[in-house]
């Protein structure tokens, strides 16, 4: 499970959708992105949670993103775990 604590860096993207990701890469090189729910981004911060149950020896990335993106879109994260 990751968890982390995301809100709109910039005027711009408060009501754009973010998303936290997390994508295994199994030891044959096969990969799979699980995204958790999307949150509507605000001035408050805001707990996002992505939960995956990886095959024994694999990588898993962390990685978020905003939809809508646009010039001088920011979104800020902080306090990013992993956690079995």
């Amino acid at each position: 499970t990751a968890t982390a604590w995301v809100k709109a860096g910039a005027s711009a993207s408060v009501g754009k959708a973010s998303k936290l990701y997390l994508r295994e890469r199994t030891a044959s090189g096969a990969t799979r992105t699980v995204a958790g729910p999307a949150i509507t981004l605000s001035n408050s911060w805001q707990t996002v949670t992505v939960t995956i149950t990886p095959a024994s020896g694999s990588a898993l990335e962390i990685y978020a993103d905003q939809t809508g993106a646009t010039t001088g879109s920011a979104f800020l994260i902080d306090g990013v775990t992993l956690s079995k």
